[in-house]
């Protein structure tokens, strides 16, 4: 039986309070964390956390910083190492209070190339890793200005706003569009000049790291992701024999949230809850 969410905040490096929730189990077989995508919230994945509770898994869910209930400069990402830093604090609560179980880390779309950094980073602390649409390689073409000058737009004018993310390229279900538009909890301004610097950059980094990746690594992606080039998730399943790629057809960024009539976030549910009971460990 799934419980609702327990929503507190965790104290990092800085003094700065972390939005929290968390899913406890009846009895725990491993600690889950999940990492949100760019401008996004943790509750968005609310269907992973309930699934992953009712195997019995721990969960915990933070908003990042400058995202969601969390504090910082909305939808500004400085850089990854922050929230590197950020993360350390969560995995530390989630391992203190599973001790002796695994604890498996999963991120979405800027989360996942976050979640894939950790792991390349972190590994004896990360017994299994899951992507969802990771971005690795950017789906928009942008205007051969903004990626001249984007390095330096981060650094001088790092919070300046950019271009929008197109709601429509999240899913082909419609209300899902219109749930994502009204949430007030999502950043919807444009992209800041810091972030994109961040994902760019970042994305290049981590597949040319692909081949130490020592973490067993699951990647579902879909095919017409508009937002998260699914060439980056080929070339990271290229680079590391510990990653298993799973494409679904015309799936759209968000897998959790297409469309239902055609059957993709079933199967990605499908998916992730197989991955969730592979790497369980029960009494």
């Amino acid at each position: 039986m799934t419980a609702s969410a327990a929503a507190t905040t965790l104290e990092v490096r800085d003094g700065l309070s972390l939005s929290l929730s968390r899913w406890r189990p009846e009895a725990s077989v491993g600690a889950l964390v999940i990492v949100h995508g760019y401008g996004e919230h943790a509750t968005r994945h609310l269907e992973l956390a309930r699934s992953a509770q009712e195997v019995g898994y721990d969960v915990f869910a933070p908003d990042l910083r400058g995202h969601g209930k969390s504090p910082g400069v909305r939808g500004g990402v400085p850089g990854f190492e922050g929230i590197i830093a950020d993360l350390t604090a969560v995995f530390a609560q989630a391992r203190a209070a599973n001790p002796g179980l695994p604890t498996l880390l999963f991120g979405h779309s800027m989360g996942g190339a976050i979640a894939l950094r950790y792991a390349l980073e972190r590994p004896a602390e990360v017994n299994a890793l899951a992507l969802s649409s990771p971005f690795l390689r950017d789906a928009v073409a942008r205007p051969a200005w903004l990626l001249a000058v984007s390095g330096v737009l981060g650094k001088v004018l790092p919070n300046l706003p950019t271009v929008k993310l197109d709601p429509a390229l999240i899913s082909r279900h419609p209300a899902e569009v219109e749930r994502y538009r009204a949430d007030p909890l999502i950043y919807h301004g444009g992209v800041r000049a810091n972030a994109g610097a961040t994902l760019t950059s970042q994305g290049a980094e981590l597949l040319a790291r692909a081949p130490g990746l020592a973490v067993p690594t699951l990647v579902v992606v879909g095919t017409a992701d508009g937002i998260a080039d699914p060439a980056g998730a080929r070339a990271l399943a290229a680079a590391s024999d510990r990653v298993r790629l799973e494409e679904l057809p015309g799936g759209f960024h968000e897998l959790h949230h297409d469309d239902p009539g055609t059957g993709v976030p079933q199967k990605f549910k499908r998916l992730l809850v197989e991955w969730l009971e592979a790497n369980a460990r029960r009494a």
